[in-house]
């Protein structure tokens, strides 16, 4: 499984282009598949909502082809695609708990989605969650918006990285989707490593849509 952020461009005005952040995951389903999606509540399924491709692996040159037309690279560290570092991940366990904090941020001109995440937990398996959401037309918050959200409370972590959250006191449970940055010999390590989450956003206009980052470990002051 990996995932990476990009950037795709696209003519935002008759005189100018403007960079749209997109976030996305290629995961090898099983031995023949492989899907290029984020994930709202655990693993990539193949299937009407997300689709998958047929793959084929050359073990010599670690070059991979996704379809008809997507041809990268897979190495121990990472995958490459489009020119884009995929990061390599790994589920966290059913029941585990995760100590420290994490946070990513980027600059609102890079495009609508989250710009900012800030999410710690607790090995008593209490969270808090910061984001802020840019959901300008644009990417650009002088034509858009941009405004956030805090929840806190109470954790669990269940099959295929499906992670939920409780804030009993606002009266919301979201379902997101956690995973491990790993090493190059797949080991887990979400204190040196960091996490990557899949997190679904509700916007107060618009659609609802998932976006999903890295999220760098920091210390705790």
């Amino acid at each position: 499984m990996y995932a990476a952020n990009g950037f795709d461009s696209y003519d935002c005005t008759a005189t100018a282009e403007c960079d749209f952040r997109t976030a996305q995951r290629v995961v090898f389903v099983d031995d023949e598949r492989a899907g290029r999606a984020l994930a709202s509540n655990g693993k990539v399924r193949c299937g009407k909502r997300q689709s998958c491709s047929p793959y084929h692996h050359d073990d010599a040159s670690g070059l991979v082809q996704v379809g008809g037309t997507t041809i990268g690279r897979v190495t121990r560290q990472a995958a490459f695609f489009g020119g884009e570092r995929y990061t390599r991940l790994v589920d966290p366990r059913p029941g585990q708990r995760l100590d420290g904090l994490w946070q990513y941020g980027a600059n609102v001109d890079e495009g609508r989605g989250v710009v900012e995440q800030r999410l710690r937990l607790r090995g008593s398996g209490r969270f808090r969650l910061r984001y802020a959401v840019d959901t300008s037309r644009y990417g650009r918050p002088d034509v858009g918006s941009t405004y956030s959200r805090s929840l806190r409370g109470t954790y669990r972590i269940g099959g295929n990285g499906r992670l939920t959250l409780v804030d009993p006191k606002r009266d919301v449970t979201k379902v997101a989707t956690l995973a491990i940055v790993a090493t190059p010999t797949g080991k887990p390590r979400a204190a040196r490593r960091g996490l990557w989450l899949d997190l679904a956003i509700d916007p107060p206009k618009g659609k609802a849509f998932v976006d999903g980052n890295k999220l760098i470990p920091l210390p705790i002051g």
